[in-house]
């Protein structure tokens, strides 16, 4: 080590020979070769002491940044370790894009969990309504756990419980559940899938329940929706377009038998096509306009047919739709019509023999990703007696992290005059479209109104 007193040892060397006396010329010609000797090693000296101290400041550099480098590799390892921890030699568990899951450690395995939680509390006000009185009141409209993932590399699979607070004994019911395989090579893209699914239909109804832009889907949608159904689908997605076609049981259909009792039974099945016109199809999962995020557009349409009756009413239905988002602004509307045989065997009030409908909304965030006011207009022809009627709904969420953690506050206000009695079919015989379902108990009279809070949590 190069210590700091020994420059000043030298320069105390220097002055004590420069300041000796002399005795005679030849003398002083001797000490001056020799004070010039010295002065040259001084300065040689001094150069080392120099060089010596430059070497050592940057070894005390290189030792801080290898103490800085070690700190962030440390905090990485930290960060990683939380997300995914080693059980054994060849189990993964952790959580990514805010999923829990295991996972194998060469990837033919993985299952990720997750579940969906939403707590309302609804206000129906009815005015000069004969059938629907004024009400109010706490519902925990869906409690969800859900299993996906893959096996064996390709096999896929998914198994969904939803809570049944309708029934008298309560307890859970089978949701949406499938198991399917996944092709790879030149038809990557392909997926063969069965099980009990929703049907390629209503683009609202194949968003998910906890990526609504309102409290519930609109009754345009519950009117029209063939839902659920026991089935087989093939799947094609490429990079601009996605095609479904589905083979089912009658929509509605429960979850083991179908609703076949006879060798002739009920058959159905739907085929839908989705085309992408910007943006990615990761923002075709909501109706919301996240802050940057590139513009997104897509188009898409849908037929479904269905044998409903013993005696095979049919009835096939249509549907096209848009979807558009760009800043904060994001856009959706919809059509539906259909043609049904035997209205009268569907046992509705409100389905006749060609109802039809729209539907449009938007929604702006007023501060991005958080605060986001929304506004929907839907009208449906039943082509009955009842005639008509339209629906203003009007509200504002608040995302606390987007649609894990969210709040809705919404309106529905009935618009025109109608004598629908609640719970009224739509067009495959569901009693969906103003059942409890969506907080209402019907839309008789013009001056319906129905307030809804909801906080919703995904976990």
């Amino acid at each position: 080590m190069i210590h700091h007193r020994t420059p000043i040892c030298l320069s105390i060397w220097s002055l004590v020979i420069l300041l000796s006396p002399v005795g005679t010329v030849h003398g002083q010609n001797d000490q001056t070769s020799e004070l010039e000797m010295l002065r040259a090693e001084l300065k040689s000296m001094r150069a080392d002491v120099a060089d010596l101290r430059r070497q050592q400041d940057e070894n005390w550099m290189n030792e801080r940044r290898a103490e800085e480098i070690k700190g962030l590799i440390h905090e990485v390892l930290a960060d990683a370790e939380t997300r995914a921890t080693l059980i054994s030699d060849s189990i993964y568990a952790g959580d990514q894009g805010g999923k829990f899951f295991l996972a194998s450690g060469d990837g033919s395995f993985r299952m990720e969990f997750g579940g969906q939680l939403q707590m309302r509390y609804v206000v129906n006000v009815n005015n000069g309504s004969a059938s629907a009185s004024d009400d109010s009141g706490f519902q925990f409209r869906r409690v969800k756990f859900k299993a996906k993932g893959h096996a064996h590399d390709n096999f896929i699979y998914q198994v969904s419980l939803q809570g049944d607070t309708d029934s008298a004994t309560d307890g859970f019911d089978m949701d949406e559940s499938y198991l399917g395989y996944k092709l790879d090579g030149q038809w990557k893209g392909t997926k063969i899938r069965g099980g009990y699914m929703k049907l390629p239909f209503m683009f609202e109804e194949l968003t998910s329940s906890s990526r609504q832009l309102t409290v519930e889907r609109s009754s345009f949608n519950e009117f029209f929706t063939a839902d659920k159904a026991i089935g087989a689908e093939l799947a094609y997605k490429q990079e601009s377009y996605i095609a479904r076609l589905m083979l089912s049981n009658q929509p509605g259909s429960d979850f083991v038998n179908g609703d076949f009792t006879g060798a002739d039974g009920h058959f159905a099945g739907a085929g839908r096509v989705d085309i992408k016109l910007l943006g990615n199809w990761k923002q075709a999962k909501d109706f919301n306009a996240w802050s940057g995020k590139d513009p997104f557009l897509q188009i898409g349409g849908a037929i479904a047919w269905a044998d409903t009756t013993d005696d095979f009413t049919r009835t096939v239905a249509y549907t096209t739709d848009a979807l558009y988002k760009t800043g904060e602004l994001s856009l959706y509307g919809a059509a539906a019509f259909a043609d049904v045989d035997d209205p009268t065997a569907l046992g509705s009030a409100l389905v006749g023999e060609n109802p039809w409908g729209i539907m449009v909304q938007g929604a702006y965030f007023i501060i991005p990703d958080h605060w986001q006011p929304f506004l929907r207009y839907e009208y449906i022809d039943g082509d009955t007696a009842a005639d008509s009627f339209d629906l203003m709904t009007a509200g504002i969420n608040y995302y606390f992290k987007k649609h894990r953690a969210k709040f809705t506050l919404d309106m529905v206000v009935g618009l025109s005059d109608t004598t629908s009695a609640p719970g009224d079919a739509g067009i495959w015989g569901q009693e969906r479209p103003f059942g409890t379902g969506l907080g209402m108990n019907g839309y008789a009279g013009n001056e319906m109104m129905t307030f809804r809070a909801q906080f919703q949590m995904l976990f």
